[in-house]
């Protein structure tokens, strides 16, 4: 009695030692058969823990053999998990059910399987064990088996009738791909003599032999092979055995594979590799010399048109290349998208030893890609010297160029910094000023980018350094422009004309003053460079300094004697523009320099009154030190002080009083300073002219007085200032249309004002018209972008405007609203010269031109791509500016809604169509073919 009521240690301790008689005694008790132990944190029941330890004696002494864990754990799976075969035996001959399930349907014999344990896996064999059945997910007790590596058990099942087949479903690895995976080849070889189906396919349709293959497991292949796998059994990519064996290298494989008459030939469905171009590509030397000997087609193109040679020259395998070549491959052959040959894409990588190899098997050095790039073009654009050299010495053509920029080896050696190509090209006689389409000459590019050893090397060679592109600049330009002062002076050394002017009249000396590069105007200005040079528009380079703020350059120039009077056409002076701008230190050199402090534009102002006008109080200051005319009156009678009191800059009408301004002056609508600050609602100031005995009662011609118009506007502070100061309270006799009188000084003073931009005029007029603010906001930096635009075609014109204007910027031209859509962008077509489209039955030109058929408003011509400006990253927008390159067409397209054949009908009334057609049809329109095209359909066609 004692017994049955043990301990839980104590229990454990009893089957531990095998106490047979204190075991016997606890069990006599059936409650203690299915009571669990506690041991360890977790719950047994007394036999799966004997069973566990292996405790033979005690599993014969009657307890249930098939009580099952919350696991589902019988004690038989547990014994079988721990090898112990003797339980096993005990408990088979207890009865216990050998093919009893865990929850997730694990079988003792599974788990023997599992673990290898070949003499349980016997004994339940011989017990009548299902050898086929499955786990819920589908794995048998063979296929464990072969996954572990347990040769002894895979031989036991399969000698028990074990299906070698078996699987979850027929997207399933099976048996023998899990052998093959792990590299068992006994395993395999034990599978297929049980007759296993050796092409069995996964989800994704790779073989037993693809995956042997895949992982280099040659014993495996060969075993495979032999059990009449089908060599060329492609996975659902349409890749081969042999094409995964050599993209992985192994060469041992290939060979099997090769004595199985394995198709050497066989391309992947994806991008058409073959087993040799994915082998060249990889650079596997053994298995590329492999598949030249199995005689395979040594030109094999992969969709896009890339040999195996062209792959292994643009990956820089040098043997590969060399073994490919002495097998015959064809040297020059182009792949598809934009025809570069072998050579190309070697020099274009730097991969100097395949070019080598290529020369010497007579490549063709001066072979040109669809847009005229040759081999020695990129090769000088990229750096790498040691092949320019190469293609030099084979005779390639210095002076070809390509064809969308018309960029030579010269030009892009130049641009980059690239002196030693420049040195080798010059030295093989390229012309050393040869242009761009836009006539932009090597020595300008090298100007433009600061390199100084290039630009030295080309004045050594007797550049032209008065050489000027299409919009007019020189390398001196340029260069002044950039603030790149070595360059311009070896330029000036080699007689580049200082004072060389565009067509527009900015010189050296004045881009250099604009952008306020000091070295450059004090290099220019001991060159003799005319300091007083003007633009078409009268600014001179003193006067485009001092706007800008160049104190630096203001020294210089006035040290070299500018003209500091010299005036814009429309009358601004350099201390105009700089008080405008409120430029202090600038204004003060001006001054020192006897500048005239009372010049003024043509319609009036001087540099007091725009002073005034912005609230610049020190600049103010400095004029009124230096006897600045404080009452000079605008053609309309606006003074300075009418113009700071009408803005409210209490400080600058202070000065003004000070130093005795009229503040009685009238404009010749007769308002005075306190009649306009009333309107305005400055108190402060109201409050200052009073003080400073303005008359109160001054009327305007219409007989409006400063109280009546503060009254009219609902000032009260200022209208109380003007009761206290005596104003007369009679009846008001303002216009009720007083906004117009408003802002007839407001927008007089900004259109009379060229230093803003067309821009801020606008923006004006459009808030005075009732706009929204964030509408005229729009509306104006649209009118600023389309003023550059048109400035520019005047510097060019071989650039058009063209494009989106439907869903685009356009809108701001045709609708108040003036929205546009994230796409939105200008085109900015630059025309091509020379370049000419015949279109197939509708070009009339004499000879046999090439023609290109139409179709649906596109010429089917191959070369030529777009590439469109993407957004920045994070932004939704495009740019604002698409650049696309363009040729002309023979003969206007017939507009489509006029044809016969047209199905659905236009809006267009049928009269304008017909006057469209006859304009299109005339010498004076002419059609652009641009270089650009639908969707996907890059380099086909041309729009």
């Amino acid at each position: 009695d004692g017994a049955s009521e043990m301990t839980d240690e104590e229990v454990l301790e009893a089957v531990n030692t095998e106490d047979l008689e204190r075991i016997a005694l606890y069990l006599k008790n059936p409650a203690n058969r299915t009571r669990k132990l506690s041991l360890s944190g977790q719950r047994f029941y007394p036999l799966h823990l004997a069973c566990a330890l292996g405790k033979v004696r005690v599993v014969d002494m009657g307890a249930d053999v098939d009580i099952q864990q919350n696991t589902g754990d019988t004690p038989l799976t547990i014994a079988s998990h721990c090898g112990h075969q003797k339980v096993v035996e005990s408990l088979i001959k207890a009865r216990a059910d050998v093919n009893l399930q865990l929850f997730d349907g694990t079988t003792p014999l599974y788990i023997a399987a599992q673990s290898g344990h070949a003499k349980v896996v016997d004994s339940l064999i011989k017990a009548q064990a299902d050898v086929n059945l499955q786990r819920d997910s589908g794995v048998s007790p063979l296929f464990i088996a072969c996954q572990s590596g347990h040769q002894r058990v895979v031989d036991l099942l399969i000698k028990a009738q074990a299906d070698p087949n078996l699987r979850k479903n027929s997207n399933s690895p099976s048996t023998l791909h899990i052998a093959s995976i792990r590299g068992y080849d006994q395993i395999v070889d034990s599978l297929i003599k049980a007759q296993v189906e050796v092409d069995l396919q996964i989800s994704t349709g790779e073989s037993a032999l693809f995956i042997a293959s895949h992982k280099g497991h040659r014993k495996i292949v060969e075993s495979l092979v032999k059990g009449k796998a089908d060599v060329n059994l492609k996975n659902i990519h349409g890749c081969s055995p042999m094409y995964i064996a050599a993209q992985q290298g192994h060469w041992q494989v290939v060979t099997s594979l090769i004595k199985a008459q394995a198709d050497v030939n066989l391309q992947e469905r994806v991008n058409g590799s073959s087993a040799l171009y994915i082998a060249s590509q990889q650079g596997h030397q053994e298995v590329l010399d492999l598949l030249i000997t199995a005689l395979v087609d040594i030109d094999l193109q992969n969709r896009d048109g890339i040999s195996p040679l062209h792959i292994a020259s643009q990956n820089g395998h040098q043997r590969i290349a060399g073994s490919l070549i002495k097998a015959q491959a064809h040297i020059d052959r182009q792949e598809i998208v934009n025809g570069s040959s072998p050579l190309y894409i070697a020099s274009q990588n730097g991969h100097r030893k395949v070019v080598d190899s290529l020369i010497k098997a007579q490549a063709d050095v001066n072979h040109q890609r669809n847009t005229g790039e040759t081999a020695l073009i990129i090769a000088s654009h990229k750096g790498h010297h040691q092949i320019v050299d190469s293609l030099i010495k084979a005779q390639a053509d210095v002076n070809l160029q390509e064809d969308i920029y018309g960029c030579s080896p010269l030009f892009l050696a130049s641009q980059n910094g690239h002196h030693q190509i420049v040195n080798s090209v010059i030295k093989a006689q390229a012309d050393i000023n040869l242009q761009q389409t836009d006539r932009c000459s090597p020595i300008y590019i090298a100007s433009q980018n600061n390199n100084k050893r290039v630009v030295d090397l080309l004045i050594k060679a007797q550049a032209d350094v008065n050489t000027r592109r299409d919009t007019g600049e020189s390398p001196l330009y340029i260069a002044s422009h950039e603030g790149h002062s070595e360059i311009a002076e070896s330029l000036i050394t080699a007689k580049a004309d200082v004072n060389f002017q565009r067509d527009t009249g900015e010189s050296p000396i004045y881009i250099a003053s604009q952008n306020g590069h000091h070295r450059v105007v004090t290099l220019l200005v001991k060159s003799q460079a005319n300091v007083n040079l003007q633009l078409n528009t009268g600014e001179s380079p003193l006067y485009i300094a001092s706007q800008n703020g160049h104190q630096l350059v203001v020294e210089v120039l006035i040290k070299a004697q500018a003209d500091v009077n010299l005036q814009r056409n429309s009358g601004e002076s350099p201390l105009y523009i700089a008080c405008h701008l409120s430029h202090l230190q600038v204004v003060h050199l001006l001054i020192e320099a006897k500048a005239d402090v009372n010049l003024s534009r043509k319609t009036g102002e001087s540099s007091l009154f725009v002073a005034s006008q912005n609230g610049h109080q020190q600049v103010v200051t400095s004029l009124l030190r230096t006897s600045a005319n404080v009452d000079f009156q605008l053609q309309n009678g606006t003074s300075p002080l009418h113009i700071a009191s009408h803005n409210g800059h209490q400080q600058v009408v202070v000065l003004l009083i000070r130093a005795q301004a009229n503040v009685n002056v009238q404009s010749n609508a007769g308002e005075t300073p306190l009649f306009i600050a009333a309107r305005r609602g400055h108190q402060e100031i109201v409050d200052l002219l009073i003080k400073a005995q303005a008359d109160v009662n001054l009327q305007r011609n219409d007989g409006c007085s400063p109280l009546q118009i503060a009254s009219l506007k609902g000032h009260r502070h200022v209208v109380r200032l003007l009761m206290l100061a005596q104003a007369d309270m009679s009846k008001s006799v303002c216009s009720l249309d007083e906004n117009l009188h408003e802002a007839d000084l407001s927008i007089s003073e900004i259109r009379d004002n060229p230093s803003n931009p067309l821009g801020l005029q606008l923006h004006s007029m459009l808030i005075h018209a009732g706009f929204v603010d964030s509408r005229a906001a729009l509306q104006s930096a649209v009118a600023d972008v389309l003023q550059e635009i048109l400035r520019r075609r005047q510097d060019y014109d071989k650039r058009f405007v063209v494009g989106s204007y439907s869903e685009g910027w356009g809108n701001n031209l045709k609708t108040l609203d003036g929205r546009t859509d994230v796409a939105s962008d200008i085109d900015v077509m630059e025309l091509i010269p020379g370049k000419l489209y015949h279109p197939t039955g509708i070009c009339k030109c004499s000879g046999h031109p090439v023609q290109h058929e139409l179709s649906n408003g596109h010429l089917q011509c191959k070369g030529y791509s777009s590439n469109p400006a993407l957004p920045s990253d994070g932004s939704a927008l495009r740019p604002a500016m698409d650049r696309v390159s363009a040729g002309r067409c023979c003969r206007y397209p017939p507009i489509a809604p006029l044809q016969p054949h047209r199905i659905s009908r236009s809006n267009i009334p049928k009269p304008v169509l017909q006057a469209l057609q006859r304009v299109v049809d005339s010498d004076s329109t002419p059609c652009h073919v641009v270089h650009a095209a639908s969707p996907s359909r890059g380099g086909q066609e041309l729009r």
